[in-house]
């Protein structure tokens, strides 16, 4: 049993130390990465590891894309139709002087319009969505780059802003879709240290972080569809993930080719908070949120997703 226990914990150990590098900070966390950062380089150095990444292939888990934990080096996952292909030259359309206009090319099977969608185990959820929603319309490809346990606070544990710019040098979309926040409810790393949250530094730190995933996009002459949080079902991430909306809501505000979507008053219930069930096109009730109060069911997808085709077709119709 011994022997066992050990082989179990070097096979484990790069799930864990990725689960303890996201966990918040203190002195769990650090105790932690102290104990099992050498063990997952003894794993490493006996080629444990593979042996994990190999039960996870087995069992249809990637570490990229809708199934894991952060590896940059990891290719998009596709979902869209199977044979389709990124359009070979992205961003929004442009006026013959080169200044951004902000809209695409209408979608067509013959010049199909590719839709990229980055974000966090919320934004799986965006991507499961629009996947259903485009699923069988040629005027669409859809590509997607979602990644648990990872946000826009925590550059420390994975640096959004240079995985997608390695999105958009791979896939070359025409729209982005971004969804982040729900691990955002914690301290904020800025490169040298941590500022705690809801400390008055917090805000415009986050806030720039922010615009400059936004930035990013529109340097490519790309427009942003920038998804915001729904309620949550429990407190601090309740109320935290509120005031998260207003920071997105008022960032997408200053800047141009930036559309935001409330996603707080299509989740939410009479009273303007959490709910499990909501009515459907009919009036009849339906699960729309998982037992942990923060994801979507099957129908939370659709809801979700057709909102957001709703408030990104104009891009494409004006």
């Amino acid at each position: 049993m011994a022997i066992c226990l050990v082989l179990w914990t070097l096979v484990a150990a790069p799930g864990l130390l990725h689960a303890a590098e996201s966990s918040e900070l203190g002195i769990r966390r650090t105790v932690s990465l102290g104990v099992l950062r050498p063990i997952a380089r003894v794993s490493a150095l006996l080629s444990l590891d593979r042996i994990g990444r190999g039960a996870n292939a087995v069992l249809g888990r990637h570490d990229g894309g809708l199934g894991g934990g952060p590896n940059p080096g990891d290719d998009l996952i596709a979902l869209g139709p199977p044979g389709s292909n990124p359009s070979p030259a992205g961003g929004g359309s442009q006026s013959p002087g080169r200044r951004k206009v902000w809209t695409v090319h209408p979608p067509s099977a013959v010049n199909p319009l590719t839709i990229l969608s980055v974000g966090d185990s919320l934004g799986i959820d965006l991507a499961i969505g629009m996947d259903r929603r485009l699923a069988g319309d040629a005027g669409f490809v859809h590509r997607y780059d979602a990644r648990i346990s990872t946000g826009l606070a925590r550059s420390d544990y994975f640096d959004w802003q240079a995985q997608i710019r390695r999105d958009l040098a791979r896939v070359h979309p025409d729209i982005v879709l971004v969804m982040f926040g729900t691990n955002d409810v914690q301290p904020f790393w800025d490169g040298h240290g941590f500022i705690r949250y809801g400390t008055p530094p917090w805000k415009p730190a986050y806030r720039a972080a922010v615009w400059e995933i936004m930035d990013t996009i529109r340097a490519t002459g790309t427009p942003v569809v920038w998804v915001g949080l729904p309620p949550m079902g429990k407190e601090p991430l309740a109320s935290g993930v509120q005031f998260l909306d207003t920071v997105y809501r008022y960032a997408a505000s200053k800047r141009k080719g930036v559309t935001y979507v409330d996603t707080w008053s299509l989740f939410a219930n009479a009273k303007d908070g959490y709910a499990a069930y909501l009515p459907d096109p009919s009036g009849q009730q339906e699960l729309v949120r998982r037992p942990d109060g923060i994801h979507l069911t099957a129908q939370g997808y659709d809801r979700l997703a057709g909102a957001v085709f709703t408030q990104m077709s104009p891009l494409w119709s004006s």
